[in-house]
């Protein structure tokens, strides 16, 4: 009998094991699945007035940074791959990967959702974000490195209402 169940459980698994396709991962769509854009970013000084466009395609993140001549952010003047590039990505890179954790009540008092960035040296961010209008504006937390008292377990408490995004497609 012991030995029918172990045969059994080892079926199991095989049977699963070849169940699976190997030749392509499945995407998984989350509700950010798209592309999100902020508000028009009118620098200090020197700094060019821009948007950042954040691409959500299945578990895979990017960035792209726009460049404008005018503050109304009509005139662009030019686009760059934000990952490719090292001046905008930094050492550890931007995150590429992201995973979607629990539902928490922020310190703002709103439902919230984890989120996790992964960078390609495996560098993880934690943080947290809302979505908001029909799941058509999106308000992120700032980063515990620029808003560390705000933060428990490496993780920010509070969204930021400032750094907001809304879906483009």
């Amino acid at each position: 009998m012991r030995l029918t169940n172990i045969v059994l459980i080892l079926m199991t698994f095989a049977v699963q094991g070849c169940s699976q396709d190997t030749s392509s991962n499945p995407i998984n769509i989350t509700e950010l699945e798209g592309n999100w854009e902020s508000a028009c970013l009118v620098g200090f000084s020197s700094a060019p007035i821009s948007k950042l466009i954040r691409t959500y395609n299945g578990d895979n993140l990017s960035f792209t940074y726009n460049t404008y001549t005018d503050t109304n952010c009509t005139n662009l003047e030019s686009s760059i791959d934000a990952n490719l590039n090292p001046n905008l990505s930094g050492p550890d890179g931007l995150p590429t990967k992201f995973l979607i954790g629990n539902q928490i009540i922020s310190a703002n008092g709103v439902t919230v959702k984890e989120i996790d960035y992964i960078t390609k040296n495996n560098i993880v961010e934690k943080s947290i974000y809302l979505l908001q209008n029909n799941a058509t504006t999106m308000y992120l937390a700032l980063p515990c490195t620029i808003s560390p008292a705000t933060c428990i377990d490496d993780r920010p408490t509070e969204i930021s209402y400032l750094n907001e995004y809304t879906k483009i497609n």
